[in-house]
Formats: C-alpha cells, sequence, structure tokens
C-alpha cells in the first residue's frame, strides 16, 4: 500500500486517515436533509467543521446520549476521527477507530479501519492483527484488508503468511499491487524472508 507506515518516519499519514473516513464525504450530505428528528447542533457542526472545532462538537455529539442513531453516530464517530487526523493526534485517531470496532464487532468496515490504523498510523501490527483477520473473515473478498494484513503479518516476521495474504489480495484484483508500491514491495520482502522496510 502506498500508506505512511508510522507517523514519524514517512510524511502522510493524514492522507491515509483521510482515506480510511472517506465515507464522511459521501455521507455529510445526507445528515443534512431534514428528517423526522432535529439534528442536534452539536452533531450539524461535528460534520461541519474541522480541527478543534470539530472535534469539540464531535465528542459533544457523541458525549451527549442524544439518540444519533446508528448511522449518524458513526457519521460521528467518523468526523471526529479525521478531525483528530488533521490535528495529527495518531493515538486518538487509533482509539476512536478501535472503539467502533468494540461497537461493531461485526461490521468489516470497522475493524479494517482499526485494524489499518494500527498498522499505518502508530506501527503497532500485533494489536492490528485480530481486527484485521476478523475484517477479513466478515469480507473476505476485499484486496485492502488481505493487504494490510500481509503488511502486518511482514512486520511481525511472519513472511509466509505475509505472502499468503498479498497474494490473495492480488488474487482478489490482480492490478491492485500496481497502484501501492509499498505493498508490492512488502510482498517482494516477504517472498525473501525480509522485513519491510
Amino acid at each position: 500500500m502506498s500508506f505512511p507506515f508510522h507517523r514519524t518516519a514517512r510524511p502522510g499519514a493524514a492522507a491515509l486517515a483521510t482515506l480510511l473516513c472517506s465515507s464522511i464525504v459521501a455521507a455529510a450530505p445526507a445528515a443534512r436533509r431534514p428528517a423526522a428528528v432535529p439534528i442536534p447542533e452539536s452533531y450539524r457542526l461535528c460534520v461541519e467543521e474541522r480541527r478543534e472545532p470539530g472535534v469539540a462538537a464531535c465528542r459533544g455529539a457523541l458525549g451527549l446520549g442524544l439518540g444519533l442513531g446508528p448511522a449518524r453516530t458513526q457519521l460521528a464517530q467518523r468526523a471526529l476521527a479525521l478531525h483528530l487526523a488533521e490535528l495529527e493526534r495518531w493515538d486518538e485517531v487509533v482509539e476512536t477507530y478501535r472503539d467502533q470496532a468494540l461497537q461493531r464487532p461485526s461490521d468489516p468496515e470497522a475493524q479494517f479501519r482499526a485494524g489499518a490504523a494500527l498498522v499505518y498510523l502508530v506501527r503497532r501490527p500485533e494489536e492490528a492483527l485480530g481486527h484485521l483477520q476478523a475484517a477479513a473473515a466478515l469480507r473476505a473478498a476485499d484486496p485492502a484488508i488481505h493487504a494490510a494484513l500481509g503488511v502486518a503479518l511482514n512486520a511481525l516476521g511472519r513472511h509466509a503468511e505475509a505472502v499468503a495474504a498479498l497474494e490473495e489480495a492480488l488474487r482478489l484484483d490482480p492490478a491492485y499491487l500496481e497502484r501501492r508500491p509499498a505493498a508490492r514491495l512488502v510482498l517482494e520482502a516477504s517472498r525473501r524472508g525480509e522485513a519491510w522496510p
């Protein structure tokens, strides 16, 4: 994958967090549509504001027990992670994703986001492994999940398993690694029995 592997080692970790939060952009217009239940001001600001004001609004919306419903709660959680990423508060981004994964253990997207954040943002592959394995079990046809799993396994020195996971990503999408040169390098290193980078 072309994502950074550690916040201090590679620039662009915010790009990963933004990608992980990408559904917020698509979902935000829906949040502004009239609904039978009025939208709390803190929720509206959570979706519309950025950086520190967005963090405060999201935490307010999520912490007030406003009965946002599952869809709005998920959007507020993703918005919170995005705002934290813009501020480069990586540990808080990870904790936000981990909370989502704990709240929704059968949601492959929540498991993937938690695992990917642990691998790419704070380089904690041993903690990421369970989330990524759960995501792969829940959504076996997603090459991104298998690639992230391969990266985590490589970082743990489990090279044969890393090769298997990355080759599964390739089987699912033969062009997948062409668009992700870092993941391709992880596969090559794993085949040699080496860690990357």
